[in-house]
């Protein structure tokens, strides 16, 4: 089962290298609403890259947490570009300080943000792949982030490799819709389908789904 995980880990590098390969184009725009959302959709993919290491590293506890952040980086990306209004978007505009601290304090949280998104029709199916991840795993991940039961027990009885490879397909999910998210702000609609295309050769690392992989969620700048 170790040479599973190993295995899972250098194809999870390759997945990662494909997908920055396939997005790595100028935005569609310099508006602050897509600057914005890119710079969301970098963070998810920063973490995602983040998550990796920590697992080869065997920082499980870590690596786990990471997907939290992970997920609320990609949310926080669709909400930018599709359901902020314009004074939260000139908040992320502006320099830090008390005032835009104060500001970003009432945004919305992520099941706020998750609900705004499903009233869209644009985004139907990447709504559905982001309920599904947070209806499955957000109350594990909750107590990986503060310290509950989770975590403690697992530091204290090992991981075991079953749950180690379903973290990563999980995470390599959420890096998927995220490069995604990266094909839309580029407004190159034929981003969307290639990904999907060479995402095909990559299901044994990607969470098991009635589709090989996600739908296009049919965005557009």
């Amino acid at each position: 089962m170790e040479g599973t995980f190993i295995r899972a880990l250098q194809r999870t590098h390759l997945l990662q290298q494909m997908l920055s390969e396939i997005t790595d184009h100028a935005l569609a725009d310099d508006s602050p609403r897509v600057r914005f959302s890119a710079v969301g959709a970098n963070l998810a993919m920063e973490h995602w890259l983040a998550m990796t290491t920590l697992m080869e590293s065997r920082r499980f506890a870590s690596a786990i947490a990471l997907i939290r952040l992970q997920y609320e980086s990609l949310l926080r990306s669709v909400w930018c570009l599709h359901c902020a209004v314009d004074d939260q978007i000139e908040t992320l505009s502006t320099a830090m300080s008390e005032q835009s601290q104060e500001s970003a304090k009432r945004w919305p949280t992520a099941t706020a943000m998750l609900e705004a998104i499903g009233t869209l029709r644009q985004t139907t199916a990447l709504h559905a792949s982001l309920c599904e991840f947070k209806d499955g795993s957000w109350t594990a991940l909750n107590s990986f982030i503060h310290a509950g039961l989770h975590p403690l027990l697992r530091q204290a009885e090992g991981y075991p490799y079953e749950l180690l490879l379903q973290t990563m397909r999980i995470s390599n999910g959420l890096g998927l819709l995220t490069a995604m998210q990266k094909a839309v702000l580029t407004g190159r609609r034929d981003l969307q389908k290639i990904v999907l295309t060479r995402c095909e050769s990559f299901t044994d690392c990607l969470p098991p789904r009635k589709e090989p992989c996600p739908r296009p969620p049919g965005q557009s700048v």
